[in-house]
């Protein structure tokens, strides 16, 4: 579905509108389903605005399309008095970003404020329309009808991202619901990034570190007190199990110093109820660890995720510094600290095209040498165009067919990076660690993707997101306090809003979050639903949904096949564990 067409003709409108925040000096847009403006509606506030006409709305168009970076477009603006869909969406994205540095251009800022301004004014008085928290920053413009239930599949992620945040009534839980009302216990889990993109490692493969650019990040420019104990304080307030982890990741975390930590202990005291349990964990390059860091992490009991990828040439491969240098050594002394101080930690390794081919080395490395007693596999799947296209917003014309050499790391045209995992050595990957697993660590060490695999052979739920039919309970927070999707989501695209303006529980349990997480099962191709893996997989990520299937239908997971030999290889021992556990 594309993002919506301006278009003067005598339509009935239903478009998303925008509010102006004063102080802040920039407007915030919120688009909805694509539909049209008709020509009497744009007269009419033209007059109220003392435009001079019709033309004038369709050059504040044109400009609006060059101020996008889009000049090229602007003669067939000029001919059919519209902005194409794509030019639109150019225009939201563009003004996002620019405004946030206070930028100026050649145009000002005059055309948008006049285009938006005419908008609201339509919409305000169509009777389809309804607006959702006019006295905060944001206005939305909605249907009041359903979005449309016969979305394409490869679409319906896409389209979570024009739903208002709309709370849903179990945003309310126990406290805030009315006596009458009905009760629900609310849970969700958010990732901070204290220092947003900032590390001081320049790992080949991250996916992270492009956000400076892509969201305007300012070097240096951490989060602040205000934003720390607003996000504390709604985090814990908007939960109501006995339980709340808080996960602080980037980047690199440790970045912000042992005093922002310490804060963070604080305020959680500070602010959490009689009978909750406070947790955190943070994920760490381990470069940074010494034996301060260490020796509070202990006295918290913070558990620490610390990535290591496998032996000095298979980590210093992609784990570079800033300079380029291999980190190995750094982060080994940061384990002997570790170590030292008997603080609780597991191994996070990223499997790439690289140390996929060697398996055996990577788990005798990890659960031998590191000591980890629980592992963490992470496929390293980047879309080529990732720096500057979000998930789902692929061209679909360019989706190679599952098994093609273009779905496949390597070739000139690949559709992943060339870092990524093939899919057949992430299948081979699996299989191998999963029979040592199997013979040598049964019951000693847990890894991630085989305790889920017994879990949900079992029939019990997926212990990690990526396996489960839905999705949408793990939000991703910046330093600044914006809220989005998923850690993977983190683009302008899936942005929900900010702590300032909306409360935590009401982004995570909002109509568009939900829509969102059930777009992971709704778009799952018929490939999928056939397949005798289903409820073991669920399409994994939606993320990594870069290929087709093998008769053509978008929305293939590109590591399917490397997922459906690994099932294939430990079925029969997963349900004769399954059988045991059972059994008592």
């Amino acid at each position: 579905m594309g993002m919506p067409k301006i278009r003067f003709k005598r339509r009935r409108p239903v478009w998303c509108g925008a509010q102006s925040d004063a102080s802040a000096g920039f407007y915030r847009v919120f688009l909805s389903h694509p539909r049209q403006v008709h020509r009497s509606c744009v007269s009419r506030c033209a007059d109220r605005y003392r435009l001079k006409s019709e033309k004038s709305c369709r050059n504040d168009a044109i400009l609006l399309r060059k101020f996008a970076g889009t000049q090229e477009t602007a003669r067939a603006c000029d001919a059919n008095l519209s902005i194409d869909s794509d030019d639109w969406h150019a225009v939201v994205l563009a003004a996002r970003q620019r405004t946030r540095r206070h930028a100026t251009t050649q145009y000002g800022f005059r055309p948008i404020r006049k285009l938006l301004r005419i908008a609201y004014d339509i919409f305000s008085k169509d009777s389809d329309i309804i607006f959702l928290q006019k006295n905060s920053v944001d206005v939305h413009c909605i249907p009041r009808t359903a979005p449309q239930a016969n979305l394409r599949a490869s679409t319906a992620m896409k389209h979570s991202t024009t739903i208002p945040l709309t709370p849903l009534a179990t945003s309310l839980g126990d406290v805030d619901a009315p006596p009458s009302g009905p009760r629900f216990k609310r849970r969700f889990h958010v990732m901070a990034k204290p220092t947003g993109s900032a590390c001081n490692l320049d790992c080949k493969y991250c996916f992270y570190l492009h956000k400076e650019q892509l969201l305007d990040q300012r070097r240096g420019d951490f989060m602040n007190d205000q934003t720390l104990e607003t996000f504390v304080r709604q985090y814990i307030e908007g939960q109501d199990g006995e339980q709340i982890v808080f996960s602080w990741q980037g980047g690199e975390p440790t970045l912000m110093g042992l005093d922002f930590f310490r804060k963070v202990v604080r305020l959680q005291e500070k602010y959490k109820s009689a009978g909750q349990r406070i947790e955190n964990n943070l994920q760490t390059n381990g470069t940074a660890l010494d034996d301060a860091w260490c020796a509070f992490l202990k006295q918290h009991d913070f558990l620490v995720g610390l990535s290591i990828d496998g032996p000095r040439e298979l980590h210093d491969a992609y784990r570079v510094s800033r300079s380029g240098k291999p980190t190995f050594d750094r982060v080994m002394r940061g384990l002997e600290c570790i170590h030292r101080h008997g603080v609780a930690f597991n191994a996070l390794a990223v499997i790439n095209r690289l140390n996929a081919r060697r398996p055996i080395d990577v788990y005798r490395f990890l659960t031998r040498e590191v000591g980890a007693t629980y592992l963490q596999f992470n496929p390293c799947v980047e879309a080529r165009t990732f720096k500057q296209v979000a998930p789902q917003f692929w061209d679909e014309a360019s989706i190679p067919v599952v098994g093609t050499e273009r779905a496949k790391p390597g070739a000139a045209d690949s559709v992943v990076t060339d870092w990524s995992v093939d899919p057949d050595d992430w299948g081979y990957f699996l299989s191998r660690t999963f029979d040592e697993w199997y013979r040598e660590d049964l019951g000693r060490v847990l890894v991630n993707l085989f305790e889920t695999a017994v879990a949900q052979t079992m029939g019990l739920p997926s212990q990690l997101c990526i396996t489960a039919p839905f999705c949408g309970k793990g939000l991703a927070m910046e330093h600044d306090g914006r809220v989005y999707s998923c850690d993977h989501y983190v683009y302008p695209e899936y942005e929900l809003g900010d702590i300032f303006s909306h409360p935590l529980h009401h982004v995570a349990f909002s109509e568009r979050q939900k829509a969102f997480g059930f777009g992971k099962k709704d778009t799952l191709p018929k490939y999928c639903l056939q397949c005798p893996h289903l409820n073991l997989c669920w399409g994994e990520c939606p993320k990594n949904r870069l290929v087709r299937t093998p008769d053509g239908e978008p929305g293939l997971n590109y590591l399917c096949p490397g997922i459906r030999q690994f099932h294939a290889h430990a079925g029969p021992r997963l349900r004769q564990i399954a059988r045991s556990l059972h059994a008592g």
